[in-house]
């Protein structure tokens, strides 16, 4: 298998799967949204580089999934976005990375 589909979360339903044609590679934190944390540090006069290296390794990460679980959250709308839940600080989804593919139907396979 490529090493590029070697590092990352994967799904339950790409556990087992060894053909890679068979797999999509995405980014846990959708990078528009991690340019909305970056812009919200400058705008909070808090881009320090530390905090910018914060924002990086907290949501640099990379989810191997199957082309279902792709098309569903790309079908979802959730493919360049965090559902709303996600910005609502008194719901459970509240800056959980997880919410868009919890949203979507999508289980992550836990370390």
């Amino acid at each position: 298998m490529g090493q590029i589909f070697n590092v990352g979360l994967r799904t339950v339903a790409a556990t087992h799967i060894k053909e890679r044609k068979l797999l999509v590679r995405e980014m846990m934190m959708p990078l528009s949204v991690m340019m909305g944390h970056l812009k919200a540090l400058v705008r909070d006069d808090e881009a320090t580089i530390d905090n910018i290296q914060a924002v990086i390794d907290d949501y640099l990460e990379y989810v191997i999934m199957t082309r279902e679980e792709y098309k569903a959250l790309t079908d979802a709308g959730l493919k360049e976005a965090m559902p709303a839940s996600y910005y609502q600080p008194l719901h459970e989804d509240y800056r959980c990375m997880n919410a868009r593919f919890d949203v979507a139907g999508i289980t992550l396979l836990r370390l």
